[in-house]
């Protein structure tokens, strides 16, 4: 009987939690970029060895629809052994890239790594809204006047963007861009009701004061990354805190699937390493019962395999309810975002979706994670 009311309170759990997620993202609304914002904008750019995307990173930036005069772009190399750094000075001294400029970490700090980099961005930028990406993305070249039509609309502190992934045709890039979408929703969902749990540094924006005034990164240095996941805890912790996230077709920004199963576990435990820091309650409170939830369908399969039926049955109950209960919202982020076709992968996703949470979790706790080496 025990065993049965774990599972319920569990089921009802997440449920709740789910559904209002459901309800934030239903109820924000799509926003229309006017181009009458006039923001200043530095974006700045923290990589170490993108010889293969930057390139393509900085074409996708140059053509942004909004005045040169209005943004700039930092581009600080965090120690690369690779050929990145020539590979952006050589667009530099073509002249058409005006605004854009190259700061190599080296030249101001011996310590390695993201948070580092992008506070040396932070400092040397010049506006005062900094938004960050990363140098495997690409953006449309409405990325920017969105965003700053949100920011003079809104008059957010801090604006969280959406992240997409651009899959292949191979199965595993779909499922990744499935999933993906599905934590996409509960990004948005959560800050539409007032309480966000997440962000994307490949499409965050916020104010440059109000970074310094937090003390950016400071206290975090530690953690493989979470340089997005810190910052917006800061953030909420401002008495005067004003999240916003942006629905918008213009301010989308894609990335790239994971080539391999290695780096795809390796990616989800640099994020599940870094929850031991934070110190949000509903941020920690979200985790435990997604975590309790998938937990208790994988320790009911495996012990309903070699203990008792009853358990497989609590656990394929559980996970039925939670994929009826996860539906809706992806459902609905999938039709705004055009890619409803994945859906077909839906019952799939399911399937393997709290084998592959544990897993992560796992290799969050016990194994040490690094960005890029």
């Amino acid at each position: 009987m025990v065993i049965e009311i774990i599972f319920v309170l569990a089921g009802i759990s997440y449920a709740m939690l789910i559904g209002w997620f459901t309800a934030g993202w239903l109820r924000l609304p799509v926003f229309w970029p006017k181009g009458n914002g006039s923001a200043r904008l530095s974006v700045i750019i923290a990589l170490r060895n993108e010889e293969r995307n930057i390139v393509k990173l900085m074409e996708s930036l140059r053509w942004q629809k909004y005045p040169a005069e209005h943004f700039e772009v930092l581009i600080i190399d965090d120690h690369s052994t690779d050929s990145t750094p020539d590979l952006v000075a050589q667009r530099l001294a073509s002249g058409m890239y005006s605004n854009f400029r190259l700061i190599g970490a080296s030249d101001f700090i011996e310590i390695q790594g993201k948070k580092n980099a992008i506070t040396l961005g932070v400092r040397h930028s010049q506006f005062e809204w900094v938004v960050t990406t990363d140098a495997d993305c690409i953006m449309g070249r409405h990325w920017l006047q969105s965003i700053s039509d949100f920011i003079e609309s809104q008059n957010p502190n801090m604006v969280i963007g959406q992240v997409i992934i651009e899959h292949r045709n191979s199965l595993f890039s779909q499922m990744q861009a499935l999933e993906f979408m599905s934590l996409s929703g509960a990004t948005a969902g959560s800050a539409a009701i007032g309480r966000p749990i997440m962000c994307n540094g490949a499409n965050l924006a916020f104010r440059k004061d109000l970074f310094e005034k937090t003390g950016g990164y400071q206290g975090n240095e530690h953690y493989a990354s979470g340089d997005d996941m810190f910052l917006l805890l800061k953030f909420k912790k401002l008495p005067d805190a004003h999240i916003a996230f942006l629905k918008s077709h213009g301010a989308l920004v894609y990335t790239r699937a994971t080539a391999s199963l290695k780096e795809f576990f390796n990616q989800r435990a640099r994020w599940a390493g870094k929850a031991s820091g934070y110190r949000d309650g509903f941020t920690l409170a979200t985790g435990l019962v997604v975590s309790a939830t998938n937990l208790l369908i994988v320790a009911g399969t495996i012990a309903g395999l070699f203990l008792s039926g009853k358990y497989l049955l609590a656990a394929l109950l559980l996970l039925i309810f939670k994929a009826a209960v996860d539906l809706p919202i992806l459902y609905n982020i999938t039709g705004f975002l055009r890619k409803r076709e994945l859906m077909w992968l839906y019952p799939a996703l399911f399937l393997v979706y709290p084998f592959y949470v544990i897993i992560s979790l796992g290799l969050g706790l016990f194994a040490k994670p690094k960005w890029k080496n």
